[in-house]
């Protein structure tokens, strides 16, 4: 297992299967190749049952990569904008992919969600996460937080490629 730097995302060549190059120095980090040729970053952030919290020096390298996610324009800043809540709320998968701006009130630091896997409820959040959210662009007539690349506002279900970059799900 290699360190993922730019010169090995650059050099890692399409197969005729997609396959994982995994980071070596962060563990359940690494790069998807696709045979298309497409690149995507991915975080295994679950191994079959076992779970485990990510360490700060993970978390950095994390926020790291995502800004270099950014700055090339390798993965959709909808993706990047869905990891970073996910991080900074401690909220499931489909609370966020489902969260509409009617939903935040970044005054009370605070998500008002009224359909959770738990019902409805209150998920009080940080400075990170207000900072976060007081960044991401608002589509006019799009209600929901994170956008997909439809047309006419719809809500951002199916990412396939970003469901790539969390992992696999239990």
């Amino acid at each position: 297992m290699p360190k993922i730097t730019k010169r090995i995302v650059e050099a890692a060549e399409p197969r005729e299967k997609d396959y994982i190059i995994f980071d070596s120095d962060l563990p359940g980090f690494g790069i998807r190749i696709l045979p298309s040729g497409k690149r995507s970053y991915m975080v295994q952030y679950r191994a079959g049952r076992t779970f485990r919290r990510m360490s700060k020096q993970e978390l950095a390298k994390l926020g790291e990569v995502l800004r270099q996610c950014e700055l090339t324009g390798i993965e959709s800043q909808s993706a990047i904008n869905a990891i970073r809540l996910l991080i900074f709320t401690g909220c499931r998968l489909g609370e966020i992919m489902t969260l509409k701006w009617d939903f935040v009130d970044l005054e009370n630091s605070a998500l008002h969600l009224p359909d959770s896997k738990t019902g409805a409820k209150t998920v009080h959040i940080g400075a990170a996460a207000v900072d976060a959210l007081s960044k991401f662009d608002r589509l006019p007539g799009n209600p929901w937080v994170i956008t997909g690349t439809l047309k006419d506002g719809l809500e951002a279900i199916g990412l396939t490629e970003m469901m790539a970059l969390l992992g696999p799900r239990p």
